[in-house]
């Protein structure tokens, strides 16, 4: 997911707790043209795989998106094969590692 910090109505960093919260599979990169060090740091603190400022290059930013899928299938092929090999409450901890990491 790629997210901006300041949104109409929202608030990116509320938007970031939910989706750590929620859906911890998933890699959020922050792209903003209005953040701080104060901002990148808490962000990452949620648990934001990446912060990059707006104007950002492309390449940087497709760079950065591909580094989050393969992050997303490394995780997912890991658990996977402990799940096959029975080894499930493994696999769960796996899914659930960054979830675990905000408590």
């Amino acid at each position: 997911m790629v997210l901006d910090l300041k949104m109409p109505g929202i608030d990116g960093m509320e938007v970031l707790r939910n989706v750590r919260r929620m859906y911890p599979q998933v890699q959020v990169i922050i792209l903003t043209g209005h953040g701080t060090e104060k901002d990148e740091k808490e962000a990452k603190r949620l648990g934001a795989f990446a912060y990059l400022q707006k104007p950002v290059d492309l390449e940087k930013l497709v760079r950065t998106m591909k580094a989050a899928y393969k992050k997303k299938l490394e995780d997912a092929m890991v658990a996977a094969t402990f799940a096959e090999a029975g080894e499930f409450e493994t696999a769960k901890s796996i899914l659930d590692a960054d979830k675990d990491k905000k408590k």
